[in-house]
């Protein structure tokens, strides 16, 4: 079974996609004989969702913290 990963990193506060990336992992038998990804006739599919803090959540944050000191 081929296996495709997309790994996608989201804004913690405001839940903007921030990246996405994509990874793609031929089993065995898709790569025997030289085949490609898919060849086997299996592609399962996961999700990994990391989050960050995106550019204008974190220049907010920055403001603020310098309105409190």
């Amino acid at each position: 079974m081929c296996v495709k990963i997309t790994d996608k990193t989201d804004c913690r506060t405001c839940e903007k996609n921030i990246s996405t990336s994509y990874a793609y992992r031929p089993c065995a038998k898709a790569l025997k004989d030289d085949g490609a990804f898919g060849d086997c006739g299996i592609i399962d599919e996961i999700e990994a969702t990391g989050y960050a803090e995106c550019k204008e959540c974190e220049e907010k944050r920055k403001k603020a913290q310098e309105g409190d000191a």
